[in-house]
């Protein structure tokens, strides 16, 4: 039974179930790529597809023996890949202490993202690099959180 919309095909029944269960968010389980050191850190994420776009929402709290070490990386969900030439329209919320800063998530390769923080040392915005210090010193409960659109093949 299909459940992604866009795999019917002609004659094919229609039920309610079939209808209800389009799109639907599956709970997932993101592995970072680069530059986190998860230890007893959580993810609270799910993802869902309708025809070839996926869609991601998540949050990653970091825990006593997790860390972030440098640049953060993200696979996506799924076996495909990212559509090539594809732009990532994605946002993230950082909150580290007491502060919050807000970032951008874009594709670094076809199974993977990136995830940026704004940086306003200059007359635009600009893109840095998450690390062990940026935005802010990380600790136990700061979080992570991520959304994002992808064409996908």
């Amino acid at each position: 039974m299909p459940t992604e919309l866009g795999s019917y095909v002609a004659g094919q029944i229609l039920t309610a179930t079939d209808l209800n269960d389009i799109a639907t968010w599956t709970t997932y389980t993101p592995s970072f790529s680069a530059g986190v050191t998860v230890g007893n850190g959580t993810w609270d994420a799910a993802y869902n597809i309708v025809n070839e776009i996926l869609f991601f929402q998540g949050k990653f709290t970091l825990g006593s023996t997790s860390a972030i070490t440098g640049s953060v990386g993200l696979t996506i969900p799924d076996s495909r890949t990212i559509s090539a030439n594809t732009e990532i329209l994605g946002n993230c919320r950082l909150v580290s202490g007491s502060g919050v800063f807000y970032g951008a998530v874009q594709e670094s390769t076809s199974t993977s993202l990136t995830v940026f923080v704004y940086n306003s040392s200059s007359t635009y915005l600009s893109n840095s690099n998450l690390s062990a210090t940026v935005p802010a010193t990380w600790a136990t409960n700061d979080t992570i959180a991520i959304s994002y659109c992808a064409k996908i093949n």
